[in-house]
């Protein structure tokens, strides 16, 4: 993820403080991420969480959404059941 987009998403989350309040960190390892991305773990969880931050920003080469993420056909493991309609 670039800096650019993980400052968008922070921003609309409501700032570094915000952001560190919602996953339960200090402010200055959002900050970090302002300028190395924010951590796999912490997009999905964010993303889980608040939704409406990232509609429409495209992450990995997708555009979000209102819809939160699932998993894919192709992301599922060979030993997992397929998904129910």
């Amino acid at each position: 993820m670039d800096t650019k987009t993980a400052n968008l998403i922070i921003d609309r989350l409501g700032g570094t403080s915000e952001t560190a309040r919602l996953c339960d960190i200090q402010p200055p390892s959002v900050s970090e991420w302002r300028k190395t991305g924010i951590p796999k773990a912490q997009l999905k969880f964010l993303r889980l969480a608040k939704p409406q931050a990232f509609e429409g920003i495209v992450i990995d080469g997708e555009t979000v959404t209102s819809e939160p993420p699932c998993e894919s056909e192709q992301n599922r493991r060979s030993t997992d059941k397929a998904a129910t309609p």
